[in-house]
């Protein structure tokens, strides 16, 4: 079986649909999947979910019509497209929080493996 090369638009989509529940991955998982790619290029992944966020932002408040609130506090009128939007919109904030874990995590670990050079003493 060969291996897929993992790029920023592959990481995307495999991280937007890594379940039939939307992005479900965790952080074990993502740091696995997105080893191959670069700081930059994990920035530009950062920053193409944010392009999802804000493309579906706009879903929420142009769709969502609270005509009336049960008793419960839910909103009784379903909104498919709002509700839609607004997974979406989680999808795409949990990635951006696993993608910034990712690089927090290669940081740590980067100071912990760098080597101390011993000072040299004044002749």
């Amino acid at each position: 079986m060969k291996t897929e090369k993992i790029t920023v638009e592959t990481a995307f989509e495999h991280m937007l649909n890594w379940s039939v529940y939307g992005c479900t991955i965790n952080g074990s998982e993502a740091k696995k999947l997105l080893k191959p790619l670069s700081h930059e290029e994990l920035a530009q992944l950062h920053g193409k979910f944010g392009a999802h966020y804000n493309a579906w932002a706009p879903n929420v408040a142009d769709e969502l019509e609270v005509t009336e609130i049960g008793t419960d506090g839910l909103i009784i009128e379903d909104d498919e497209d709002a509700v839609c939007a607004i997974e979406e919109m989680h999808d795409a904030i949990k990635a951006r929080s696993l993608i910034s874990y990712v690089v927090y995590a290669r940081e740590a670990q980067d100071k912990k493996t760098r080597t101390i050079k011993p000072r040299r003493k004044a002749a």
